[in-house]
Protein backbone atom coordinates (compact mmCIF):
# COMPACT_ATOMS: atom_id res chain seq x y z
CA UNK A 1 0.00 0.00 0.00
CA UNK A 2 0.95 3.57 -0.56
CA UNK A 3 0.33 5.89 2.37
CA UNK A 4 0.92 9.27 0.70
CA UNK A 5 -2.23 10.85 2.14
CA UNK A 6 -1.34 9.60 5.62
CA UNK A 7 2.20 10.95 5.28
CA UNK A 8 0.71 14.31 4.29
CA UNK A 9 -1.54 14.35 7.35
CA UNK A 10 1.41 13.52 9.58
CA UNK A 11 3.35 16.42 8.04
CA UNK A 12 0.38 18.75 8.66
CA UNK A 13 0.07 17.85 12.34
CA UNK A 14 3.69 17.15 13.29
CA UNK A 15 6.93 18.84 12.36
CA UNK A 16 8.78 15.53 12.08
CA UNK A 17 7.78 11.94 11.48
CA UNK A 18 9.85 11.00 14.51
CA UNK A 19 7.62 13.14 16.75
CA UNK A 20 4.58 11.27 15.48
CA UNK A 21 6.32 7.92 16.04
CA UNK A 22 7.08 8.95 19.63
CA UNK A 23 3.48 9.93 20.31
CA UNK A 24 2.34 6.64 18.76
CA UNK A 25 4.68 4.74 21.08
CA UNK A 26 6.58 3.30 18.10
CA UNK A 27 10.20 3.42 17.06
CA UNK A 28 10.98 5.45 13.95
CA UNK A 29 11.95 2.28 12.11
CA UNK A 30 8.62 0.61 12.94
CA UNK A 31 6.67 3.65 11.73
CA UNK A 32 8.80 3.82 8.61
CA UNK A 33 8.09 0.15 7.92
CA UNK A 34 4.37 0.73 8.24
CA UNK A 35 4.40 3.81 6.02
CA UNK A 36 6.41 1.97 3.36
CA UNK A 37 4.06 -1.03 3.45
CA UNK A 38 6.72 -3.41 4.76
CA UNK A 39 4.85 -3.83 8.07
CA UNK A 40 1.11 -4.10 8.68
CA UNK A 41 -0.83 -1.62 10.76
CA UNK A 42 -2.58 -3.08 13.80
CA UNK A 43 -6.14 -2.05 14.64
CA UNK A 44 -4.86 -0.42 17.81
CA UNK A 45 -2.25 1.59 15.92
CA UNK A 46 -4.81 2.73 13.35
CA UNK A 47 -7.10 3.89 16.16
CA UNK A 48 -4.21 5.66 17.92
CA UNK A 49 -3.06 7.35 14.69
CA UNK A 50 -6.60 8.54 13.99
CA UNK A 51 -6.87 10.01 17.47
CA UNK A 52 -3.53 11.81 17.16
CA UNK A 53 -4.14 13.05 13.61
CA UNK A 54 -7.81 13.96 13.96
CA UNK A 55 -8.95 11.38 11.40
CA UNK A 56 -12.60 10.41 11.75
CA UNK A 57 -13.90 6.84 11.59
CA UNK A 58 -15.37 7.54 8.14
CA UNK A 59 -11.98 8.72 6.83
CA UNK A 60 -10.05 5.57 7.86
CA UNK A 61 -10.38 3.89 4.43
CA UNK A 62 -9.01 6.98 2.71
CA UNK A 63 -5.86 6.98 4.84
CA UNK A 64 -5.30 3.27 5.49
CA UNK A 65 -7.15 1.26 2.82
CA UNK A 66 -7.08 3.45 -0.25
CA UNK A 67 -8.28 1.45 -3.29
CA UNK A 68 -6.09 3.55 -5.55
CA UNK A 69 -3.07 2.52 -3.53
CA UNK A 70 -4.07 -1.15 -3.85
CA UNK A 71 -4.44 -0.81 -7.61
CA UNK A 72 -0.99 0.76 -7.95
CA UNK A 73 0.58 -1.94 -5.78
CA UNK A 74 -1.16 -4.67 -7.81
CA UNK A 75 0.03 -3.19 -11.10
CA UNK A 76 3.60 -2.95 -9.83
CA UNK A 77 3.52 -6.57 -8.63
CA UNK A 78 2.40 -7.87 -12.04
CA UNK A 79 5.09 -6.04 -14.00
Amino acid sequence: MVYAKLRGRIAEKYRRQGDFARDMGLSQSTLSGRLSGARDWTRQDIANACRLLGISFDEIPVYFFNPCSCKIATEEATE
